[in-house]
């Protein structure tokens, strides 16, 4: 025997205390005495003179000492919370239930909620966990709880819009299991589980369903939602793609596609692709675009998916005389570049002009007054070599042939200044090289004009349950909560949960993250694990000692109190 709420000592100590407690009392015995008084106004200080007690008398009546001890005992364990003593090879169980947006089917979360519930009463508190499996893991019922608690909790929760994390938490609970004691994790849903997770288990360790998954629903949904630059070669345009999955032969046509910017239903025209459609030319400008499926199905979370498309402003350049016979047949084929005479947000010069010199620059320095080839100027602090030489396309650029005719290494180095600057050898622009005549130099030049001015990066696709990734130039971005805090760790590409608006710092507009998943809309896994079906828990009673321990209280006041009436005892 253990207690939960008290420890032995405690418990013994209590039983003491109540043992002497009751020794006092027992010998504190009512005496009777006649006392004359003249008047009754002097009835108080007889009383005073005269008390009705006494302390020591004779110890009588030992029966109801002990019937009273027993009673008072009883229910001092019966507070201490006492469970009976586990042994190792008892089952703990783990109630998991299923909150992803697979849930929202009809019916479902319902019948899973109503299926932990009985299950929840049918199992000893130590020997039982119940986990929630939604956007994240968290528990709803720790062992030794009250199960009035799980109705408390479970109010305020329904099915989320994000995919299935169960593999996760699966293999959570087997890395933080005991491997001495055994441990059976109860699903209570329909979320798919992978084989290859159910394989890896330790052996003390089993996954069962509570019921068996359900024939698969007619369902069609949008599984993939991306953009790419416009295929007609106008910079502040893009093409979205957009992929419908469905767990039936029939397909939908374009003319069940509606689509809205921001609100407003826009002419698409979509293009049929062999695995979905692309709508071209929507406008880069930072608009909200939706895509529907007109029809309705048996889960309506994935029939809708929407888009933060790219800002795409033109970047105004400015060159300097001595290089625009270069340059400018090398910007004028780029389509985000607009030459301008003033109002530049970047410069091209060489080393000396004094044009431009608060603003961010390509420029071309001779060789003996650089030590480096490239030489990138930033005024943000830390190691971003390794970046910058991916944004800026040098690794792309043939150093080695570069590096024969200088005969000297071409090096790239990093630099703390005022200005975003690229310094490069003003050599390289001559004859004896074939950089400008290579097809890296326009490359070069664009992404080097690109990086200088900060362009945002184009989100490819922003799905819950897969990595935000982004290019060099908002890496470390924030991510705000709706508390206002950055919730993107640092070093790793932010992952969000579930579909909802995705707010960015620095006064960018916010990302739409959609529910982009092929397993959620097919309701099937390609490597699905076949689970043993088991709804019924080991015990369908078990014993509760603290109400046990009250009832025999109860019944021993029952019996004083006959006992009492009968006169065997006072």
């Amino acid at each position: 025997m253990s207690f939960s709420i008290f420890s032995w000592p405690w418990v013994l100590g209590g039983l003491l205390a109540l043992a002497a407690s009751l020794y006092f009392l027992q010998q504190l015995r009512v005496r009777y005495r006649t006392v004359v008084v003249a008047s009754t106004l002097l009835w108080r200080q007889a009383a005073q003179q005269a008390p009705a007690r006494k302390l020591r008398e004779r110890f009588r009546y030992p029966l109801a000492y002990l019937l009273i001890l027993a009673i008072l005992s009883l229910i001092w364990i019966a507070l201490a919370g006492p469970t009976g003593n586990r042994s190792g090879t008892e089952v703990f169980h783990v109630l998991v239930l299923d909150g992803s947006a697979g849930m929202a089917r009809e019916g479902r979360f319902k019948d899973a909620v109503s299926d932990l519930k009985k299950a929840v009463s049918a199992l000893p508190a130590d020997r039982r966990q119940v986990l929630w499996s939604g956007a994240s893991m968290s528990t709803l019922l720790a062992p030794g709880e009250d199960e009035a608690l799980l109705d408390y909790r479970l109010r305020s929760l329904g099915p989320e819009s994000a995919p299935s994390n169960m593999d996760h938490v699966i293999s959570q609970l087997a890395a933080r299991g005991q491997r001495s004691r055994s441990t059976r994790i109860t699903l209570f849903g329909q979320a798919p589980v992978s084989a290859a997770v159910v394989a890896g288990l330790p052996a003390n360790i089993a996954v069962v369903r509570a019921k068996a998954l359900e024939a698969r629903e007619k369902n069609q949904g949008i599984v993939a939602l991306g953009t790419a630059d416009a295929a007609s070669g106008a910079w502040d345009r893009v093409d979205v793609f957009v992929r419908v999955g469905s767990n039936q032969e029939e397909m939908l046509s374009a003319s069940d596609l509606e689509i809205d910017i921001d609100g407003r239903p826009v002419e698409a025209n979509p293009v049929a692709v062999r695995e979905g459609w692309i709508l071209p030319d929507m406008p880069a400008h930072g608009g909200l675009i939706s895509v529907r499926l007109a029809r309705s199905d048996a889960l309506s979370m994935d029939n809708i998916a929407s888009l933060r498309l790219p800002t795409k402003p033109f970047i105004p350049v400015q060159v300097s005389p001595s290089l625009r016979a270069l340059m400018e047949p090398v910007l004028s084929a780029d389509p985000a570049v607009r030459i301008v005479e003033s109002g530049a947000s970047v410069v091209i010069r060489s080393a000396g002009e004094a044009f431009g010199q608060s603003l961010p620059a390509l420029e071309f320095v001779p060789s003996s007054r650089q030590q480096s080839a490239f030489l990138i100027t930033t005024p943000v602090q830390g190691d971003q070599l390794g970046e910058a030489v991916d944004a800026l396309g040098l690794r792309q650029i043939d150093a080695t042939a570069l590096a024969t005719v200088a005969a000297r290494p071409v090096e790239v180095s990093l630099q703390v200044g005022s200005v975003w600057k690229v310094s490069v050898w003003e050599e390289l622009l001559g004859s004896r090289y074939n950089f400008t005549r290579s097809r890296e130099f326009p490359l070069f030049v664009a992404s080097t004009l690109r990086w200088l001015t900060h362009a945002p990066a184009n989100y490819a696709i922003v799905a819950a349950g897969r990595p935000l990734l982004s290019d060099g130039t908002t890496e470390g971005e924030p991510v705000i909560d709706g508390l206002g805090r950055n919730i993107a760790p640092p070093g790793v590409p932010f992952t969000p949960q579930q579909a909802g608006q995705l707010n960015l710092g620095k006064g960018r507009n916010s990302l739409a993250v959609s529910l982009l998943d092929p397993v959620l809309t097919s309701n099937v896994l390609a490597s699905d694990a076949d689970l043993e079906v088991d709804g019924k828990m080991e015990s369908a009673w078990h014993i509760s000692w603290s109400i046990l321990l009250l009832f025999l209280a109860l019944l021993l006041i029952a019996a004083e109190w006959h006992w009492h009436r009968r006169g065997m005892v006072p």
